[in-house]
């Protein structure tokens, strides 16, 4: 019973609260500064849930935080985050979300039709086209997308 006890306390719980705080991360009906505070919760306890076994996903969390950091005037960290998220979904392959920044860009992204590895790099795009994603946090991701091919 006390290793239910503990398996819980250690696995299922930091996972849920790093998904609530995921959920509210993404809310739009929230104003950017309480997401961006979830979103630093749900990054904080992922770190010690089931997402770092699944980064495509906690990723995710990184793209979110880094365009309501954009959308709230904090440049540097939304790139950083920005970066982090393309490493974590791409597993370490930058270059994978050329396609679908291309495709991005001329109107052409629809995440219908994308399945298997790519959903998850399409998916991380797809964040910056939708209306919470302001110009600041459009420039800082373009300015990531020009500098893909030249990184190691």
């Amino acid at each position: 019973m006390v290793g239910a006890a503990v398996l819980f306390a250690l696995v299922w719980l930091p996972g849920m609260t790093a998904a609530m705080a995921s959920k509210g991360c993404a809310n739009s009906a929230k104003p950017d500064a309480t997401r961006l505070r979830l979103c630093n919760a749900a990054v904080a306890v992922g770190r010690f849930s089931i997402f770092r076994t699944e980064p495509h996903k906690f990723g995710q969390i990184y793209m979110r935080r880094g365009i309501r950091e954009a959308n709230l005037g904090h440049t540097d960290a939304a790139i950083a985050d920005m970066r982090r998220a393309v490493d974590m979904v791409t597993g370490g392959r930058p270059d994978a979300i050329l396609p679908f920044a291309r495709a991005a860009r001329g109107g052409a992204l629809d995440l219908r039709t994308i399945h298997g590895p790519d959903y998850w790099p399409a998916r991380l795009v797809a964040q910056t086209l939708q209306p919470d994603s302001s110009d600041r946090a459009r420039a800082a991701w373009d300015s990531i997308v020009a500098e893909l091919p030249a990184r190691p």
